[in-house]
C-alpha cells in the first residue's frame, strides 16, 4: 500500500515550488492574436529638379564679403508617406546683395501625382559690431506648389531682403 501510496503522490501533485499542485490542473492557453494584413498603399514615384534663385538685398549691416549661410529644402507629406530633401551652402555680400542659385533634385514615392509640396529657404550672417558683440541676421522663405510634371524642372525666385 505504501508504494501505490507513493505513485499516487507522485502522479497527483508536482512539488518543486514547494506547493503541491494536481496534475489535472490545466493552463489556459495563451490567447491568439490575429494579424489581418494590410493591402499595400497604392503609390506614385515623382522627381525632377528645382530651380531655385534668390535675390536678397543686404543690411548695411553686412558689409561687401560678409558669408551668409543657407539651405533650401523641398517637402511633401502625405497620408502614406513623407518626403524631404535639402541643400545647403554659404555665399557672400557683393554690392550689397545676396545671389544665390541652386539647382535641388528630388525623387520621392507619394500617394498621387499632383499633392502639394512646400520649398522652403532660409539665409542668415553673423555680424560683428566694433564693441566685439556679434548678432545673427535671418530670413525665411517659402512656397507651396503642385508636385510638378515628372522629370520637369522648376524654376523658383524668391526675393527680399537680409
Amino acid at each position: 500500500m505504501r508504494r501505490s501510496r507513493v505513485g499516487a503522490i507522485a502522479l497527483g501533485a508536482i512539488v518543486s515550488t514547494g506547493v503541491a499542485r494536481p496534475l489535472a490542473y490545466a493552463q489556459s492557453p495563451a490567447p491568439s492574436i490575429v494579424i489581418e494584413p494590410k493591402a499595400a498603399v497604392a503609390s506614385v514615384s515623382t522627381g525632377g529638379t528645382l530651380s531655385i534663385t534668390t535675390s536678397v538685398a543686404a543690411s548695411a549691416d553686412l558689409p561687401d564679403g560678409t558669408i551668409v549661410s543657407y539651405s533650401a529644402s523641398a517637402n511633401l507629406f502625405d497620408a502614406s508617406f513623407s518626403n524631404s530633401h535639402s541643400v545647403s551652402g554659404s555665399a557672400k555680400v557683393a554690392a550689397r546683395k545676396i545671389t544665390i542659385s541652386l539647382k535641388l533634385p528630388y525623387f520621392w514615392k507619394v500617394v498621387a501625382t499632383g499633392e502639394n509640396m512646400t520649398v522652403s529657404m532660409r539665409l542668415s550672417a553673423n555680424v560683428s559690431a566694433p564693441s566685439g558683440v556679434s548678432r545673427s541676421l535671418s530670413t525665411n522663405f517659402s512656397k507651396t506648389l503642385a508636385t510638378p510634371a515628372n522629370n520637369a524642372t522648376t524654376s523658383i525666385a524668391f526675393s527680399g531682403s537680409l
